[in-house]
């Protein structure tokens, strides 16, 4: 981590700051003895002040003839507003013991004894001085000196001792003052009144460190006149901290986050990137501070999301972290606009109104602060090509697939899991995955899908189709065997997601290795296998059906065409030797592709398909319930979702489904299944009923299903059972 800690010598100056430090040096070293003056150092908070402070003082320390350094910070003292005391206190000591006083030890004593006097009588003047609540004791000891009684001993007479004393002694003394930011308005006047009208010792010098916007509302909440002529009153030396370098500010943060990023091992490409969003982070580092705060929070952030998002995407998000935290809510409000995958263009029509709309958003949060609405919107862009899009910034495509494979925080999955907390729970093997799409033999590959889970497989499956055309023959062929080997167990039982996702792969890479290669691993691969492993395929072979126009094709599509028709013709030979050969199971009809399948064996082989289908797996209840299923879609509307029926629904007896549900939910094999399949057969037996009743007023629109009345049946179903 690093400490907010300034640095202690000018052997540690990392931004040519030691120049600037010696020339304040030289200056207080050098000024006049028979008075006193004040200089002023200001700058932002976080500009690095208390670090100049410290190589000025080294500075000081190592002149010939140094002057005696003294280090005030009123911040230590538990009233800020009774500061005479304690100063004076410091002063007589670091007169008297300080380690670099070169005034003679007797001179040095009796110096040290006239500032203990004079603290003493000041502060009984304060004590009997009835100030005003509020006012402060420094102000009430102005009052009590300007009411002097003309007695030796009073205030005003052994001031005068003082100084003339340190003007006999020839004395120079540097009086620093830091962390003005830090006080309240009374008592950022009250240092004011102390180096003005109290301490202001001739040979006694101040350098006060300071943020001068701060100081001047400080001052104007308490004078009730104007902050900046008060200060230029009393101030006669003012140094502004000029800004830093921004050569040698780039260079510390960059060797900060080399530092950093040496614990982890990036790839090439991470690293081009973290070095690309570099100069964007960068501009909104001002201060020292500010650089320091950025590497402490993507120290963090790296520690907790690493192998889970991008380091650049990390870094940008732990700036707008670090320096924007309003934001926050306003990117978990806008995730859908901002995270997902873009392919295509854009519409410009709409993309002006996104971009004015945003803009206010943002005004809204930050204001008028164009710097921060400017820096907020580059930042966006970099990490969400979403939002670069909608905005018309440039069209970008990019694949959810590849969002997530990349761990892009516009991935909507990782953006969710970022904002909400729950990114420690997310695991995706990336590393495992490329290896072996790129590496991996077809039995690797077939093992990775089956054991994997619905999720991975699918990203897996999209990246290797992403990846194909810079993928070598040999791989994509492998790629295709292990695909085709393992879909029975990668999409049995599936979301309808992934099962989607096994086919429209599947024919980018087919596509990619062309219809040569295609054909041969088709015709292949589609010999001897089960209805589960071929029920993925239907929908691709289908497809090439409808491409060459048969089946329900009427028109010819050669650029659809993957495969040659002579290999076409053998897979469906393939199809129905295998099916007819094979002993399909009702639960066989659970998987996604499955009503597909059935339809291409009815038209390859429609003997075997009434004999095995009509009169066989159809009869047994729980095999029309699975087929009847596949007829079930969604519905959703603005007080609940669930399921409803097709209205092309023709093959399917109504009253026989209905029958056989009690036989469906007394079957052994129906309380095995997945409790979403459970769900789903619930859901079809309340939408049946509903349907049935067309007759009593009931249409197909109406025959749904909610998800409660879906459980609800479904624990009828279990009651019964159980008793």
């Amino acid at each position: 981590m690093n400490t907010d800690h300034p640095i202690e010598s000018c052997s540690d100056d990392a931004l040519e700051r030691a120049p600037v430090a010696r020339r304040i040096a030289d200056q207080l070293a050098s000024a006049p003895t028979n008075h006193s003056m004040v200089f002023g150092l200001y700058g932002p908070w976080g500009s690095g002040k208390t670090s100049l402070l410290n190589m000025i003082c080294e500075i000081l320390e190592s002149v010939s003839n140094p002057p005696i350094v003294v280090r005030f910070n009123p911040w230590n003292y538990p009233s800020s507003e009774n500061l005479v005391t304690p100063f004076l206190a410091l002063l007589s000591e670091c007169v008297q013991h300080g380690a670099h006083c070169t005034i003679p030890a007797k001179t040095a004593r009796k110096l040290a004894k006239t500032i203990k006097r004079y603290s003493d009588v000041l502060a009984s003047a304060a004590e009997a001085f009835d100030f005003t609540p509020g006012v402060g004791i420094v102000s009430a000891v102005l009052r009590r000196i300007g009411r002097e009684d003309g007695t030796s001993a009073s205030p005003a007479n052994l001031k005068n001792r003082l100084s003339k004393l340190l003007i006999d002694t020839n004395s120079r003394v540097v009086v620093i003052i830091d962390d003005l930011d830090r006080l309240s308005n009374e008592a950022v006047r009250s240092v004011f009144q102390l180096v003005a009208a109290i301490v202001d010792f001739p040979g006694v010098n101040y350098l006060l460190a300071y943020d001068l916007d701060n100081v001047i509302k400080a001052l104007e909440a308490v004078q009730e006149s104007d902050g900046e002529r008060y200060l230029e009153k009393i101030v006669q030396v003012p140094i502004e901290m000029h800004e830093l370098n921004s050569g040698n500010v780039l260079e510390l943060f960059v060797n900060g986050l080399n530092e950093l990023l040496a614990n982890y091992e990036l790839s090439s490409s991470e690293v081009s990137d973290v070095e690309s969003s570099l100069h964007l982070v960068f501009n909104r580092i001002k201060t020292v501070r500010n650089l320091k705060r950025l590497l402490n929070t993507f120290e963090v952030d790296l520690a907790e999301s690493y192998n889970k998002i991008a380091p650049a995407d990390l870094l940008v998000m732990s700036s707008l972290r670090t320096f924007t935290p309003k934001l926050l809510p306003w990117i978990s409000m806008r995730q859908n606009e901002l995270a997902g995958g873009i392919r295509g263009g854009f519409e410009f029509t709409s993309s002006e109104k996104n971009r004015d709309r945003f803009r206010k958003e943002l005004r809204a949060i930050f204001g008028e602060d164009d710097e921060t609405e400017s820096y907020v919107f580059d930042l966006l862009c970099k990490v969400f090509p979403r939002f670069m899009n909608n905005c018309g910034i440039q069209a970008v495509s990019v694949s959810e697939t590849m969002l997530k494979i990349n761990r892009r925080i516009a991935c909507p999955e990782i953006l969710g899991r970022y904002l909400s907390g729950l990114l420690e729970r997310y695991s995706f093997p990336r590393e495992d995955a490329l290896r072996l799409v790129k590496a991996g033999s077809v039995e690797e590959l077939e093992t990775f899908f089956v054991q994997e889970g619905a999720e991975v497989s699918s990203t897996v499956l999209s990246a290797a189709a992403e990846l194909a055309p810079n993928l070598t023959a040999n791989q994509l062929e492998n790629i295709t065997k292990a695909m085709l080997r393992s879909s029975g167990s990668i999409t049995n039982p599936t979301p309808m997601g992934l099962f989607s996702v096994f086919w429209s792969s599947l024919e980018r890479i087919l596509k990619t290795l062309g219809k040569e290669t295609a054909s041969r691993l088709i015709a292949e691969e589609t010999q001897g296998r089960s209805f589960l492993e071929l029920a993925p395929l239907a929908a691709f072979v289908n497809g090439q059906e409808l491409a060459y126009a048969r089946l329900a094709g009427d028109v010819e599509k050669p650029e659809e065409q993957l495969i040659t028709l002579e290999s076409l013709l053998k897979v469906e030979r393939n199809i129905a030797d295998s099916l007819r050969s094979g002993n399909v199971k009702p639960v066989d009809l659970e998987g996604s592709g499955a009503k597909m399948l059935l339809y291409l064996w009815s038209c390859f082989d429609a003997d075997s398909y009434e004999r095995l289908v009509i009169n066989g797996v159809l009869k047994d209840p729980l095999g029309y319930a699975l087929y009847a299923m596949h007829y079930l879609g969604t519905y959703v509307d603005s007080t609940s979702q669930g399921w409803s029926l097709s209205e092309k629904i023709s093959d399917i007896d109504l009253p026989q489904l209905c029958s056989c549900m009690d036989d469906v939910a007394e079957s052994e094999s129906f309380w095995k299944l997945p409790l979403s399949t459970q769900r789903l057969i619930a859901a079809l037996s309340v939408c049946a009923e509903k349907a049935k009743n067309e007759s009593t007023g009931t249409n197909w629109i109406e025959a749904i299903s909610s998800e409660s009345e879906a459980n609800k049946r479904l624990r009828s179903w279990a009651a019964r059972n159980k008793s």
